[in-house]
């Protein structure tokens, strides 16, 4: 008698043959948790909000004030501050995709936020105007407006933001920091050069475009669909561009992410990492998934990176929405995925991560027990295993699993034959399960999932097999 054992589950592992992942590697996985090695059913979604908004939510920000965060949300045109009766601050607007900065201006706090197509507009918690280009207390006029740029990103106190091949920079001048001051030094050798705005150009020999914007570890990083460059130093006077050798580029800015350690991003094979020198491939094990994205909606993917795990949602087929969500945990290594749901953007706000979707809701995610009234419909499958015994023919019998949950599940034994399962119904209090589950054959692989959106939580299944040798 042998032991086909699950000491511990884990993620995705697509990359090699069937023949040489562990028993404890799935092959696909949908809606599942496996943070402390036990599999269970994902958590669901919530609302955070009673009101929504009249069409699909395409952008959410946070304005930080001096007493609470608000929450902003772009929908058809027009700005809007959220809670149970969302209220209209702003309209207009020819693209619902925005980039956004807290920032201050004239000490009070701002929120900078722009589309690549309408002027860049600040918000101060009351009212929105567009930022200008010769300084905050310069009359406003029709040509007194800063670039329209596509991206937002703070550096060592100025703005910067992208248009077509350039990158330009606000000003920091002899009363500090000014986000609506973007002239050019009139002598650009002269010593006011550093107190001025200015631009730097990036080559487009490449044929390339800009995808992103984002300072990461101190640097300003332009994203490329086909290179990455660095911009170092501190001020006009100093700064250098560096092409960053061996690497490919981003395909959607919201993709990229940052944490203490590298920054995560999505290109057209697979999800790459920036440790600050070089880039490196890490989803080699989920490569399946890149050749089925939607090409005509990926730009419109984005990220966010919450609790040790950095989150992206993609279009996966012929979708128009980010309808499937990869989850890479990049303490364990582990990829899961998510599907049954869509997602516009993503907010992480304090201890809470936050997404808006086409509906028009603005929904708390990783929380409940439904998917806001449907059914989370869980699955956790390995590949097939010969159990280390190439020469015999495996009869399976008992399955061991410690189990509890509030419904059933469905548990399969495959071979290379046929497949046969058990129904289980778990109960609330943790327990041992022996379910009977018998077939032949010389490979073997398990499936686990939920029946009707059931609760459940495996630890540890041991299948009992006999061999017998040729």
């Amino acid at each position: 008698m042998a032991k086909l054992n699950i000491d511990t589950f884990k993620g995705i592992n697509t990359f090699t043959s069937d023949a040489l992942i562990k028993p404890s590697e799935a092959v696909d996985v949908r809606n599942i948790q496996i943070e402390d090695g036990e599999l269970k059913r994902g958590k669901g979604i919530s609302k955070k909000f009673v009101g929504k908004l009249p069409s699909k939510t395409e952008t959410l920000m946070v304005y930080y004030n001096t007493v609470t965060p608000t929450i902003l949300a772009v929908a058809g045109g027009k700005l809007y501050k959220m809670g149970d009766i969302p209220v209209e601050i702003a309209s207009g607007f020819t693209n619902n995709k925005f980039d956004y900065v807290n920032f201050q201006i004239a000490s009070k706090p701002v929120l900078i936020f722009n589309n690549g197509v309408d002027p860049i507009k600040v918000y101060d918690g009351s009212t929105v105007r567009d930022l200008k280009n010769d300084g905050y207390e310069s009359a406003v006029s029709s040509t007194n407006k800063a670039p329209k740029g596509k991206y937002l990103e703070l550096h060592y106190g100025r703005l910067w933001t992208t248009k077509d091949s350039m990158v330009f920079f606000s000003t920091s001048n002899g009363d500090g920091f000014d986000p609506d001051d973007w002239t050019m030094p009139i002598d650009p050798d002269g010593i006011e050069t550093n107190q001025h705005g200015g631009f730097i150009d990036i080559p487009t020999h490449d044929g390339g475009k800009i995808k992103g914007l984002h300072n990461i570890f101190d640097d300003i990083v332009v994203f490329k669909d086909r290179n990455i460059f660095k911009i170092l130093g501190t001020y006009p006077g100093e700064y250098e561009m560096k092409r960053l050798f061996s690497t490919n580029g981003a395909i959607s800015d919201k993709s990229i992410c940052v944490n203490e350690n590298a920054a995560y991003f999505l290109e057209n094979d697979g999800i790459y990492i920036y440790n600050g020198s070089s880039v490196e491939k890490i989803s080699f094990a989920i490569d399946y998934l890149f050749k089925n994205l939607n090409p005509s909606y990926i730009e419109n993917a984005c990220g966010v990176i919450h609790n040790n795990t950095y989150y992206l949602a993609v279009p996966y087929g012929d979708s128009l929405a980010n309808n499937l969500i990869i989850e890479y945990n990049f303490v364990t290594k582990d990829f899961t995925i998510k599907d049954g749901i869509t997602v516009e953007s993503f907010l992480k706000l304090d201890n809470e991560l936050l997404f808006s979707d086409v509906s028009g809701y603005v929904f708390k995610y990783d929380i409940g027990d439904s998917y806001d009234g449907s059914l989370i419909n869980s699955y956790w499958e390995n590949g097939f295993v010969d159990m280390g015994i190439k020469d015999a023919v495996k009869r399976t019998d008992r399955l061991y699993f410690i189990g509890s949950g509030d419904g059933d599940i469905k548990i399969s034994v495959t071979t290379e034959n046929q497949t046969k399962f058990k129904i289980i119904t778990l109960v609330e209090q943790e327990k041992v399960y022996r379910p009977k589950i018998s077939n032949k054959g010389r490979i073997i692989k398990l499936r686990f999932e939920n029946i009707n959106g059931s609760d459940f939580t495996i630890k540890k299944p041991e299948l009992n097999v006999e061999v017998d040798y040729d």
